[in-house]
């Protein structure tokens, strides 16, 4: 894979996290996977690096992408993924 996620935690219940960190914006996304299904945290422009590892991983079904508040640094990726997958982006009433 072009973009390897800096760090992969797997936690005993079966659930897969992993991280892509942008250093030189300070950026910090993830994919939170488990038995298939997948939520992208805070993804960045370039959705290549999700597409590729969903299907790299067998991740099948994008349950949705989580905006942990207004990204002012850096242009977001969740309305490409949106038209890509269809799936709904999440985002806090005051974030």
């Amino acid at each position: 894979m072009a973009f390897e996620p800096t760090e992969v935690s797997e936690l005993p219940d079966g659930l897969t996290v992993y991280t892509y960190y942008l250093e030189c914006l300070a950026q910090a996304s993830y994919i939170i996977a488990h038995e298939g299904n997948a939520f992208i945290v805070d993804p960045r422009r370039d959705i290549g690096i999700y597409t590729n590892a969903l299907h790299e991983y067998g991740i099948s079904n994008l349950r949705g992408v989580l905006e942990t508040h207004a990204h002012a640094d850096f242009v977001s990726g969740h309305l490409e993924l949106h038209k890509r997958y269809g799936t709904t982006v999440f985002i806090g009433q005051n974030a």
